[in-house]
């Protein structure tokens, strides 16, 4: 079973407003990422507050190694039917991001590795990558430490790193933090002030 844990529950400090909720072209973030991850996985959930329409479950917005960690640990004990065999994780603020985008992750396949990670121009995204079951057991041990970085994750774990290249999918794996990032990605923020 492929699950999606689709990330809504950041602080969107600079931002100053839930990115969750912003839209493009008439469509809001959590339903456009969500839509996106949706033909790779058997179900989406999203984590954070309830911003979409679908299956959903609150991490108390401790940020987003206890949301993976939160995310995997519903899906195992009541969103899914079946064990989860791995999980693509997504944060929501992917304003481009299309279906055909996540194909860059399955390329590799999960046999031998901890995670499926892209970077762009040697940065990592680990908040739009393919994770299997033994990062979320790493991930519940390092917040039991009193660990919160995504780092301390990736850096403990056997991951397959995709260098992201092609324009178009640099662009749809590209966040927006800002207003101004917003704008420039043709987010519309007057109509979410």
């Amino acid at each position: 079973m492929r699950i999606g844990l689709l990330l809504t529950g950041g602080r969107s400090t600079r931002m100053g407003m839930p990115k969750a909720s912003l839209r493009r072209e008439g469509t809001s973030l959590v339903e456009s990422v969500g839509q996106a991850m949706a033909p790779w996985c058997d179900r989406v959930i999203e984590i954070g507050p309830s911003y979409g329409s679908g299956d959903y479950t609150s991490d108390a917005g401790r940020g987003p190694l206890a949301a993976i960690d939160h995310g995997w640990r519903y899906a195992m004990n009541v969103a899914a039917p079946a064990t989860p065999v791995e999980a693509l994780v997504c944060s929501v603020d992917l304003p481009h991001l299309e279906s055909r985008d996540l194909g860059a992750l399955y390329g590799v396949d999960l046999d031998g590795c901890d995670a499926v990670i892209p970077t762009i121009a040697g940065r990592s995204q680990p908040l739009i990558a393919r994770y299997g079951p033994a990062a979320f057991v790493l991930a519940g041990e390092l917040l039991e430490m009193g660990e919160r970085s995504m780092m301390a994750l990736t850096k403990r774990l056997n991951v397959a790193w995709v260098e992201i290249v092609a324009p178009g999918t640099v662009r749809a794996f590209s966040d927006v933090d800002t207003p101004d990032d917003a704008e420039r990605a043709g987010v519309d923020l007057d109509g979410n002030r």
